[in-house]
């Protein structure tokens, strides 16, 4: 897995960045396809007739939703940015649902995070924790924090926005309005439309922003909510940032299908009574093997060939102009350059991934200005990524005396100048640091795994979803 010191190839702006991190979990971030796009239309409305005031708005809207018997929706959140330059990005719409029958039955999909109570029993997974779902005692009453009860679980469903979804804080919080949005005095705008239907709007400034309610004149179920904004614009430093969730499909006091309340464990998974964070990462499946055929060619015409290197411990080091930790990297490469550039046993190159329209000089100009003496090869036709499964930059890719893969490492390494010495020696005296690897990985497996083991729900003894729940309940 790719570390947070390596490079993909730019192709979108850093704004879309923010926007993939404003929506992702803390430790492992959501996929976010994102496109220049423009908010759904909303028509002002004359206010005409006052109707009720913003502080009876909200009040109404409370106590609608603290007495709604069974509520479900099929929602989406919205983000939008705009850097210091002027430039807009908006995200695609990323899809949320609740369904929920008082007192304890719910269903919810929020980011990464899926749960689902049916009154005896709690529980959750999170899509990037493959084969892991949460089991915890369904309680009696449930609240914004029982439905959340392990901190990755929470991670996953709020993303860096750390908001729940607002439609679970009205339907389970005492004070709903305040969590949302703040004390702050409300305030009542000019209606509007949202997807034809007219809408109440109340404004309430709070902390970290304004928090706006559209709550739909008719059913009095809030349409859509525009999240306080402020601290988050802060954070990322953005001209403006807009965050909003809109609930379109939301109906309420309707016959739910018990079929909403069950939970599918998927086959293999393990229930337990607490989530882990991801195990350990496998190793590059190319380790111990020798890669297919490939060829380089050198800044001076001449190829490089996979069939050159052997008999030797060849260092292929993957680079890009555009790739600031590559650069970061540097000096520690040239010092290991400098310790056995006399070896005639060892080779080492600096792979240039840049495409062809980048010229020979602008490289060697790179280099020179990085004080780098490192052979530079070029890697034009990318015959790197299929061969050698590079995939991030800097990856760093070493070959043993038998042409096998024994190290691969993606990502800048601080210490390089220590490791890699080490590493070349050792692959000069005949070690197999790939069956070192591959044997240090499945011992971390087996102890991870042995770590899940120790906090299994139950799941192997046969017993109900009531039985576990009970036993849960008493071991905490």
């Amino acid at each position: 897995m790719p570390s947070r010191f390596t490079t993909r190839r730019p192709t979108h702006s850093n704004l879309f960045t923010l926007i993939v991190l404003l929506a992702a979990c803390a430790w492992l971030p959501y996929q976010l396809g994102c496109q220049q796009s423009t908010p759904t239309p909303t028509a002002a409305i004359s206010a005409g007739d006052q109707g009720p005031s913003a502080a009876k708005l909200l009040e109404n809207l409370t106590t609608k939703y603290q007495d709604l018997a069974s509520y479900e929706d099929a929602g989406e959140l919205h983000l939008k940015l705009e850097d210091r330059n002027g430039q807009q990005q908006e995200s695609q719409p990323i899809p949320l649902s609740v369904a929920f029958e008082r007192p304890n039955k719910i269903r919810v999909h929020s980011l990464q995070a899926s749960i689902v109570a049916d009154g005896q029993q709690l529980r959750a997974s999170v899509e990037s924790l493959e084969n892991q779902v949460l089991v915890r005692p369904c309680p009696e009453r449930l609240t914004d924090k029982s439905l959340f009860p392990d901190p990755m679980l929470a991670d996953a469903a709020r993303g860096q926005i750390d908001a729940t979804l607002p439609q679970l804080v009205m339907l389970l919080e005492e004070n709903p309005i305040q969590k949302l949005a703040g004390s702050g005095t409300p305030k009542k705008l000019e209606d509007a439309e949202l997807h034809g239907d007219k809408c109440y709007r109340v404004a309430v400034e709070g902390p970290e922003g304004t928090g706006v309610f559209w709550i739909d004149a008719n059913d009095g179920l809030m349409r859509k909510f525009e999240f306080p904004s402020d601290a988050l614009r802060k954070k990322f430093d953005v001209a403006k940032c807009s965050i909003w969730a809109e609930f379109s499909g939301a109906r309420a006091g309707k016959s739910i299908a018990p079929a909403a309340f069950q939970f599918a464990v998927p086959e293999g998974a393990k229930l337990l009574k607490r989530l882990f964070p991801p195990g350990p990462a496998p190793p590059s499946p190319l380790l111990g093997r020798s890669p297919e055929d490939f060829t380089f060619v050198g800044l001076d015409g001449a190829p490089v060939k996979r069939e050159d290197l052997k008999d030797k411990v060849a260092v292929l080091d993957m680079w890009a102009t555009w790739c600031g930790w590559c650069f970061k990297g540097f000096p520690n490469l040239e010092k290991v350059y400098q310790q056995f550039k006399d070896n005639d046993k060892v080779v080492i190159l600096a792979v240039s991934r840049d495409e062809a329209t980048i010229t020979d000089a602008t490289l060697r100009d790179a280099f020179n200005a990085a004080h780098v003496t490192v052979p530079i090869v070029r890697d034009a036709q990318q015959t790197s990524e299929k061969v050698l499964q590079v995939q991030v930059l800097p990856t760093m890719v070493v070959l043993g005396i038998d042409g096998t893969v024994q190290v691969f490492q993606m990502g800048y390494e601080p210490e390089l100048a220590e490791t890699l010495p080490k590493k070349i020696d050792e692959l000069l005296g005949g070690a197999n640091l790939a069956q070192q690897e591959l044997d240090r990985y499945q011992e971390a497996l087996k102890a991870y795994d042995a770590e899940l083991d120790k906090e299994l729900a139950h799941a192997d003894s046969g017993e109900g979803p009531a039985e576990i729940a009970r036993k849960s309940a008493a071991e905490q």
